[in-house]
């Protein structure tokens, strides 16, 4: 009986220090520190980037397939975003030096694989969106700039492996 008390001590220890986690994230998204971003990018955070932030819940959501027109509707061939990263001093460390410095890191995919914008090269200081494969370095253009990403169809993607 002390065995199972201890599994399900360290249990509810595990679950309460993931809703913590995920509490914190959840403060982190909401309140973006543009004062910190600016000044790492060395220019002012163009307006496409605070409206992203500003839709609380597309940056809250996880896990979504994001359909670009030109491929089609096929699942297979949208792109995953797994999760929104907050814009904050934390989410400015690239896991990735090969990303451009001037570049923003807002998103990941199932893998972890950074989605980033090269804010600045469009005359409103939006950029093309590129996502980096960590397994090789692979980096691929996704879209021609933020705007257009963010006005891609999108949906939650369903884990079939669950849904069976």
């Amino acid at each position: 009986m002390a065995l199972l008390d201890w599994l399900l001590r360290g249990k509810a220890s595990r679950d309460e220090a993931r809703r913590t986690e995920q509490a914190a994230v959840l403060i982190r998204m909401r309140n973006p520190q543009w004062h910190v971003v600016e000044a790492a990018l060395g220019h002012p955070v163009p307006s496409v980037l605070r409206d992203l932030y500003s839709d609380h819940e597309l940056v809250m959501s996880d896990d979504l397939l994001i359909f670009d027109p030109s491929r089609g509707d096929d699942p297979n061939t949208a792109w995953n975003v797994n999760q929104f990263n907050p814009a904050d001093a934390e989410a400015l460390t690239p896991a990735l030096e090969s990303i451009p410095r001037g570049s923003f890191s807002f998103a990941t995919n199932e893998f972890g694989d950074p989605f980033y914008v090269q804010l600045g090269e469009l005359p409103d200081g939006d950029g093309q969106v590129f996502v980096h494969y960590h397994d090789g370095g692979d980096i691929e253009l996704v879209a021609p700039s933020l705007r257009s990403f963010l006005t891609w169809r999108r949906e939650p993607r369903i884990d079939r492996a669950r849904a069976i």
